[in-house]
């Protein structure tokens, strides 16, 4: 999965962009969700099974600190 569609999901569960992080990291927010979302943008490379797991995991909130 690429981090497009990635931010994608994250756009159609209500996440909005919120800052650039370090590098080419994006940080988005949720207005019913305590924490922000990082979402890795390395142009059209495929990231990572267990990063986007980790990710969408944030996003749906079954993910705990």
């Amino acid at each position: 999965m690429t981090a497009r569609a990635l931010i994608a999901y994250a756009r159609s569960k209500g996440w909005r962009f919120k800052r650039w992080g370090k590098g080419s990291h994006l940080v988005f927010a949720h207005p019913e969700r305590p924490y922000d979302v990082v979402i890795p943008d390395h142009g059209a490379k495929d990231l990572s099974r267990g990063v986007v797991v980790t990710i969408v995991k944030q996003i749906d909130g079954v993910w705990r600190d």
